[in-house]
Protein backbone atom coordinates (compact mmCIF):
# COMPACT_ATOMS: atom_id res chain seq x y z
CA UNK A 1 0.00 0.00 0.00
CA UNK A 2 2.77 2.65 0.87
CA UNK A 3 4.33 1.77 -2.87
CA UNK A 4 0.96 2.43 -4.59
CA UNK A 5 0.91 5.52 -2.63
CA UNK A 6 4.24 7.14 -3.63
CA UNK A 7 3.92 5.20 -7.37
CA UNK A 8 0.87 7.64 -7.52
CA UNK A 9 2.07 10.41 -5.93
CA UNK A 10 4.90 10.21 -8.70
CA UNK A 11 2.73 9.71 -11.00
CA UNK A 12 0.94 13.26 -10.03
CA UNK A 13 4.01 14.96 -9.95
CA UNK A 14 5.26 14.23 -13.50
CA UNK A 15 1.73 14.77 -14.60
CA UNK A 16 1.57 18.06 -13.15
CA UNK A 17 5.01 18.58 -14.93
CA UNK A 18 3.38 17.56 -18.20
CA UNK A 19 0.42 20.31 -17.24
CA UNK A 20 2.73 23.19 -15.65
CA UNK A 21 5.09 23.78 -18.45
CA UNK A 22 2.48 24.93 -21.56
CA UNK A 23 0.56 26.61 -18.39
CA UNK A 24 3.64 29.04 -17.87
CA UNK A 25 3.06 32.03 -19.90
CA UNK A 26 -0.91 31.52 -18.67
CA UNK A 27 -2.54 34.03 -15.44
CA UNK A 28 -5.34 34.27 -13.19
CA UNK A 29 -8.64 33.23 -14.95
CA UNK A 30 -6.49 31.68 -18.19
CA UNK A 31 -4.53 29.40 -16.14
CA UNK A 32 -7.80 28.22 -13.95
CA UNK A 33 -9.42 27.45 -17.47
CA UNK A 34 -6.19 25.62 -19.14
CA UNK A 35 -6.02 23.21 -15.55
CA UNK A 36 -9.74 22.49 -15.49
CA UNK A 37 -9.73 21.69 -19.26
CA UNK A 38 -6.00 19.36 -19.02
CA UNK A 39 -8.01 17.37 -15.92
CA UNK A 40 -11.77 17.35 -18.24
CA UNK A 41 -9.42 15.62 -20.84
CA UNK A 42 -7.41 13.57 -19.36
CA UNK A 43 -11.05 12.22 -17.59
CA UNK A 44 -12.51 11.50 -20.90
CA UNK A 45 -9.13 9.92 -22.50
CA UNK A 46 -9.31 7.56 -19.21
CA UNK A 47 -13.12 6.50 -20.43
CA UNK A 48 -11.27 5.10 -23.43
CA UNK A 49 -8.75 2.76 -22.12
CA UNK A 50 -9.05 -0.68 -21.28
CA UNK A 51 -6.74 -1.09 -18.69
CA UNK A 52 -9.31 1.59 -16.59
CA UNK A 53 -11.97 -0.32 -17.33
CA UNK A 54 -13.74 2.45 -19.56
CA UNK A 55 -16.76 3.64 -17.79
CA UNK A 56 -16.77 0.92 -15.36
CA UNK A 57 -14.27 2.30 -13.46
CA UNK A 58 -11.63 -0.01 -11.61
CA UNK A 59 -13.09 -1.78 -8.96
CA UNK A 60 -11.50 -4.92 -6.83
CA UNK A 61 -9.03 -2.27 -5.11
CA UNK A 62 -8.87 -3.46 -1.40
CA UNK A 63 -9.42 -1.21 1.82
CA UNK A 64 -6.47 -0.02 2.85
CA UNK A 65 -7.15 3.71 3.27
CA UNK A 66 -8.72 4.05 7.27
CA UNK A 67 -8.78 7.12 9.93
CA UNK A 68 -4.90 6.95 10.82
CA UNK A 69 -3.82 6.56 6.97
CA UNK A 70 -6.17 9.77 6.24
CA UNK A 71 -5.31 11.97 9.50
CA UNK A 72 -2.05 11.05 9.07
CA UNK A 73 -1.44 12.22 5.56
CA UNK A 74 -3.08 15.60 6.52
CA UNK A 75 -0.92 16.22 9.14
CA UNK A 76 1.97 15.61 7.11
CA UNK A 77 0.51 17.98 3.93
CA UNK A 78 -0.07 20.33 6.31
CA UNK A 79 2.79 20.22 8.22
CA UNK A 80 5.06 19.95 4.43
CA UNK A 81 2.63 22.88 3.27
CA UNK A 82 3.96 24.60 6.48
CA UNK A 83 7.27 24.44 6.29
CA UNK A 84 6.99 25.18 2.58
CA UNK A 85 5.50 28.26 3.27
CA UNK A 86 8.25 29.35 5.97
CA UNK A 87 11.22 28.86 3.79
CA UNK A 88 13.08 30.97 1.05
CA UNK A 89 11.22 28.98 -1.45
CA UNK A 90 8.11 29.76 0.35
CA UNK A 91 8.89 33.59 0.24
CA UNK A 92 9.80 33.48 -3.31
CA UNK A 93 5.96 31.88 -4.22
CA UNK A 94 4.02 34.30 -1.83
CA UNK A 95 6.28 37.66 -3.48
CA UNK A 96 5.04 35.70 -7.11
CA UNK A 97 1.70 35.27 -6.14
CA UNK A 98 1.34 39.58 -4.71
CA UNK A 99 3.46 40.33 -7.94
CA UNK A 100 4.73 38.51 -10.36
CA UNK A 101 7.14 41.61 -12.10
CA UNK A 102 8.60 42.50 -8.83
CA UNK A 103 9.11 38.87 -7.87
CA UNK A 104 10.92 38.35 -11.42
CA UNK A 105 12.90 41.37 -10.88
CA UNK A 106 14.55 40.73 -7.75
CA UNK A 107 15.84 37.64 -9.54
CA UNK A 108 13.30 34.74 -9.02
CA UNK A 109 12.82 32.62 -12.37
CA UNK A 110 8.74 32.44 -12.46
CA UNK A 111 8.93 29.45 -14.72
CA UNK A 112 10.72 27.11 -12.57
CA UNK A 113 8.50 28.31 -9.13
CA UNK A 114 5.15 27.90 -11.44
CA UNK A 115 6.26 24.56 -12.35
CA UNK A 116 7.32 23.52 -8.98
CA UNK A 117 4.24 24.88 -7.65
CA UNK A 118 1.97 22.30 -10.23
CA UNK A 119 4.27 19.29 -8.83
CA UNK A 120 3.73 19.71 -5.49
CA UNK A 121 0.10 20.41 -5.87
CA UNK A 122 0.09 17.61 -8.04
CA UNK A 123 1.66 15.10 -5.70
CA UNK A 124 -0.84 16.14 -3.02
CA UNK A 125 -3.26 15.13 -5.00
CA UNK A 126 -1.75 11.67 -5.60
CA UNK A 127 -1.37 11.19 -2.09
CA UNK A 128 -5.04 12.11 -1.44
CA UNK A 129 -6.63 9.94 -5.06
CA UNK A 130 -4.59 6.89 -3.85
CA UNK A 131 -6.08 7.36 -0.42
CA UNK A 132 -9.77 7.96 -1.59
CA UNK A 133 -8.88 4.77 -4.00
CA UNK A 134 -8.32 2.57 -1.12
CA UNK A 135 -11.35 4.12 0.55
CA UNK A 136 -13.89 3.54 -2.20
CA UNK A 137 -12.97 0.35 -3.07
CA UNK A 138 -13.83 1.62 -6.58
CA UNK A 139 -12.44 4.21 -9.22
CA UNK A 140 -14.81 5.83 -11.67
CA UNK A 141 -13.84 8.43 -14.13
CA UNK A 142 -16.91 10.09 -13.97
CA UNK A 143 -16.63 10.80 -10.22
CA UNK A 144 -13.67 13.61 -11.18
CA UNK A 145 -15.52 15.49 -13.58
CA UNK A 146 -15.40 19.81 -13.17
CA UNK A 147 -17.82 19.76 -10.25
CA UNK A 148 -14.83 17.84 -8.00
CA UNK A 149 -12.74 20.82 -9.10
CA UNK A 150 -15.12 23.25 -8.42
CA UNK A 151 -15.57 22.30 -4.71
CA UNK A 152 -11.59 22.28 -4.20
CA UNK A 153 -11.94 25.48 -5.73
CA UNK A 154 -14.11 26.42 -2.75
CA UNK A 155 -12.63 24.76 -0.20
CA UNK A 156 -10.13 27.62 -1.09
CA UNK A 157 -12.05 30.15 -1.54
CA UNK A 158 -14.59 29.60 1.83
CA UNK A 159 -11.57 29.33 3.91
CA UNK A 160 -9.71 32.30 2.79
CA UNK A 161 -6.92 32.24 0.17
CA UNK A 162 -2.99 32.10 1.90
CA UNK A 163 -3.94 30.68 5.01
CA UNK A 164 -3.82 26.74 6.11
CA UNK A 165 -5.93 27.10 8.94
CA UNK A 166 -8.76 28.95 6.17
CA UNK A 167 -8.39 26.51 4.02
CA UNK A 168 -8.66 23.83 6.73
CA UNK A 169 -11.78 25.30 7.76
CA UNK A 170 -13.11 25.43 4.39
CA UNK A 171 -13.06 22.01 3.71
CA UNK A 172 -14.29 21.11 6.96
CA UNK A 173 -17.77 23.27 6.18
CA UNK A 174 -17.76 22.29 2.64
CA UNK A 175 -17.77 18.70 3.69
CA UNK A 176 -19.35 18.69 6.88
CA UNK A 177 -22.50 20.63 5.62
CA UNK A 178 -24.06 17.93 3.49
CA UNK A 179 -23.65 15.47 6.50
Amino acid sequence: FPLALLAGIILAGLAAIIVGYPSLRLRGDYLAIATLAFGEVFRVSMLNFKFTNGALGIHGIKLMTNIYWSFGAVIVCIFLTYMLTKSRIGRILIAIREDEVVAESFGAHLGRYKVFTFVVGGCFAGLSGGLYAHYLLFVNPTDFGVMKSVEVLLFLIIGGLGTIPGVLLGTILLTGLPE
